[in-house]
């Protein structure tokens, strides 16, 4: 990539100004360390790594527009303001205005260093950022979000995460089928979807881990990779959707934990012992033909069995043993009201705070529906932005919440995200002590709107057509 140090400038100007309000959180350090983990140079140019991530923010932000806007948006928006001529980006554009210099029409180099980039450098560009940075840039924000905020990801001594996985509709694009693959629905027409994976601490919903696959790779061969990051002592809540020994395996080898609803369909286990009738010892047999698990041969688990008022039964598996550490009442409380009558939230119903979040991705984020990319390369850009976007909001409102000593799952994060974006748009224009009054303010409307628990939602599937039962029958 060729080097343009004044149009560096200018865009290094241009996302510090539109990146106030996450101007700690995601630091140019940050960028840097996650590019070294990456193997990736930061050449001055305009199109240079800072401002990719600042571009894929850009792209999350506005879902609705083409990237092109997204280019020139911000730009366009700074130069309708009255004190742009006097800013720095209006003092550059009008001192290369007096020079003129003569370049030729076909110099990647232009005279005005605020002219933004053209749609087809972008498109390079992005093509030159691997998955693997996005991965290392939130592992890094993971990091540092554990590292301020770790007492509100455990319970008791154990680090608390959830896995599991959705879907994401993608536009109808011949390389994008050909890369996800396809799903048939009930018109039997081939929709292209992929396969989002993501690894979260529930208790603040802040994504810890996260992959993009394909529809024709099984999900639990994609969480085993996902759960290599686990720690020592790491208790991960599983959908029974990901029930494989191999995964169980590998959990237990890092010497962490797991807990996951037992499938009907499994009576490969024995009863060891009995504490009572809603709890006991099990081993479970591995029944595959996989020589290296064949030699572990099984694995002691617990299984604690509970009803909630109006539900039907349900059974958890888990290989965290010690009945001192996790007894059955933290796992189970779900079952049990307070003095309000409300039903009391248990530790393995902490599991849906991953599909409020998908929820919160797909809807909220305009993340389903609105996809506009074509090519599997800028899918990936277009989804790491997502997650970005929602990373960083969520860090906000942990530190929102922090101050006012509430939970952060009491924000609403509809709100919270509006309050964000709307005060982008005034941070743009502000000066650096009116940045910082703005930012208060944000962190004190962010705690406006608080929503109440509800643990026993439900959300039913949407039931098939009597149309389609008979078709069913007739075939």
């Amino acid at each position: 990539m060729y080097k343009d140090v004044p149009r560096y400038g200018a865009t290094e100007q241009l996302r510090r100004q539109d990146f106030a309000q996450w101007a700690s959180l995601l630091t140019l350090d940050r960028i840097v360390q996650a590019a070294a983990a990456s193997s990736l140079a930061i050449v001055k140019s305009p199109l240079s790594l800072p401002y990719l991530v600042w571009l894929a923010l850009g792209v999350a932000v506005m879902p609705t527009v083409s990237f092109s806007a997204v280019l020139t948006g911000i730009l366009r928006a700074l130069e309708d303001q009255v004190s742009f001529h006097s800013s720095p980006l209006g003092q550059a554009r009008r001192a290369s205005r007096r020079k003129r210099k003569k370049r030729s029409k076909h110099s990647p180099k232009k005279n005005d260093p605020t002219t933004p980039p053209s749609e087809e450098a972008f498109v390079q560009a992005r093509q030159r950022v691997p998955l693997e940075f996005w991965q290392n840039l939130l592992i890094i924000l993971a990091d540092a979000f554990h590292e301020q905020h770790q007492e509100r990801l455990r319970f008791k001594h154990f680090r608390v995460l959830a896995l599991d996985g959705t879907r994401i509709p993608l536009p109808y694009h011949k390389p994008l089928i050909q890369h996800f693959g396809t799903a048939k629905n009930q018109k039997k027409a081939s929709c292209p979807q992929a396969r989002l994976l993501m690894l979260q601490f529930p208790f603040t919903r802040f994504p810890y881990r996260y992959e993009l696959a394909t529809l024709r790779e099984a999900e639990v061969r994609v969480g085993q990779r996902v759960l290599q990051s686990l720690r020592s002592n790491d208790l991960v809540l599983l959908d029974a959707g990901f029930w494989s020994f191999s995964l169980f395996a590998g959990v237990a080898q890092k010497q962490a934990y797991f807990a996951i609803r037992l499938r009907a369909d499994i009576k490969n286990y024995k009863t060891l012992q009995s504490y009572d009738k809603h709890e006991k010892l099990v081993r479970l047999s591995y029944s595959g033909r996989d020589r290296m698990l064949k030699q572990l041969g099984s694995m002691d688990l617990r299984l604690l069995t509970y009803r909630i008022p109006g539900f039907r039964q349900q059974t958890i598996v888990t290989n965290q043993l010690d009945r001192e550490a996790i007894g059955y009442d933290d796992w189970t409380r779900l079952g049990k009201v307070d003095e309000q009558g409300r039903l009391l939230q248990g530790l393995y119903s902490r599991r849906w705070e991953v599909e409020t979040t998908f929820r919160e991705l797909k809807v909220t984020q305009q993340m389903a529906g609105a996809i506009r990319s074509r090519t599997p390369g800028s899918l990936h850009f277009e989804i790491a932005g997502h997650v970005l976007l929602y990373a960083l909001t969520r860090w906000l409102m942990t530190n929102a919440a922090e101050l006012k000593h509430l939970d952060p799952l009491q924000l609403s994060f509809k709100h919270c995200l509006e309050q964000v974006l709307d005060m982008r748009a005034k941070l743009l224009a502000a000066s650096n002590d009116w940045q910082q009054e703005l930012i208060n303010r944000l962190m004190e409307r962010l705690t406006e709107q608080l929503i109440a628990p509800r643990p026993c939602r439900q959300f039913p599937r949407r039931k098939r057509s009597s149309n389609h039962r008979k078709k069913k029958k007739a075939a």
